[in-house]
């Protein structure tokens, strides 16, 4: 029994390795055959040799004499709509190839359904709206099946009554085979639209105000921008200063060796004490509570150059690294000061 399960689950990897090497050599040939069809149909020449053209001319179809009898059938078939085939192609290679990775089975009538519905009224459209195209394929530009389903629809229906039950065909076909969710593509697009409308508007306002001001007004608004920024300096005593950290240098052995040892101890391992070293000088260089204020200040003024609106809380002030405990207003991301910091860091060391 053991046996058997071992070689059960030594010939499971086997199957899965088999099953991704024919998904992908599937999905490979069916990018190379589509390439093929794409090749085939616009090299077409209407004398070529066909089953349609019995001509000894030389062939003008890189596709060859087997390229020139299928784009023959393709656009006899389908019309200008034959470029939609190989999209067919790709898509069902596609539909296996994640069916097999994920090991999940779908039912996918409606989307095979969606693509006929968009095959059919694409060629349908093309043979009623298309008037110059086409005019070098034997049946029309929408071929004979698009021919057929225009000439039904048409009858009965007529041209605009044909056009919007067509056009619904298409959209529909279009939506089932894509899966796609069109209340969501409007609120995107709708989204971008604004986005855009608002920035259009912003640079034509800019570029009115810029073309219609006169010197005096730029250096008064450059003269009321100073103001601002000079009052906000003035405004320092609303940031609270924390009390500054300091750390001791000396070391729990320094507070050992102050007893002095009854016993000599004549070992070789034990290390040599530390008076023999001249104590270190205690310099500790630190920003007074005005400075601190002003430097806030100044952080604030550089961050709104760079169109960030933010005010300094508190100031956290430790032996190496200065803190600055900042509050953005709102809509402002943290992300965007964290990247502004090695320049507004810069800037308040050039000042300073």
């Amino acid at each position: 029994m053991k046996n058997s399960s071992k070689k059960k689950s030594n010939t499971n990897p086997e199957k899965k390795f088999i099953s991704q090497t024919l998904r992908e050599a599937v999905l490979l040939f069916s990018f190379s055959t589509s390439l093929y069809i794409y090749l085939t149909l616009t090299t077409y020449h209407k004398d070529d040799r066909s089953w349609i053209n019995s001509s000894t001319s030389e062939l003008q179809n890189l596709g060859g004499l087997f390229g020139s009898y299928l784009s023959e059938t393709l656009y006899f078939l389908f019309g200008q709509g034959a470029f939609l085939i190989p999209l067919l192609i790709i898509f069902s290679a596609m539909l296996l190839y994640n069916r097999g990775r994920n090991d999940e089975t779908h039912n996918n009538y409606f989307r095979y359904t969606g693509y006929f519905l968009f095959l059919l009224g694409s060629c349908a459209l093309l043979s009623i709206h298309s008037l110059s195209s086409g005019k070098d394929l034997e049946v029309g530009p929408g071929g004979l099946l698009g021919d057929f389903i225009a000439t039904v629809l048409t009858r009965s229906f007529g041209t605009i009554g044909a056009t919007m039950l067509l056009v619904t065909f298409f959209i529909s076909g279009l939506t089932l085979w894509l899966k796609l969710e069109w209340i969501y593509i409007f609120e995107v697009i709708g989204g971008y639209g604004i986005k855009s409308k608002d920035i259009i508007f912003s640079l034509l306002k800019k570029s009115f105000l810029y073309l219609f001001k006169d010197k005096n007004t730029i250096e008064l608004s450059k003269d009321i921008e100073f103001r601002k920024k000079l009052k906000k300096l003035e405004k320092v005593n609303d940031i609270k200063i924390e009390p500054e950290v300091k750390v001791t240098k000396f070391s729990e052995r320094v507070n050992k060796e102050k007893q002095m040892p009854l016993f000599e101890n004549k070992s070789s391992s034990k290390l040599p004490p530390l008076n023999l070293l001249n104590d270190p000088d205690e310099k500790f260089s630190s920003y007074s509570e005005e400075t601190l204020k002003t430097l806030s200040k100044l952080l604030e003024i550089k961050l709104e150059d760079y169109g960030v609106k933010a005010n300094v809380v508190a100031v956290h002030q430790g032996p190496v690294i200065t803190r600055f405990e900042l509050e953005p207003e709102a809509g402002v991301k943290a992300g965007k000061i964290t990247n502004l910091a090695k320049k507004n860091n810069k800037s308040i060391k050039g000042s300073c």
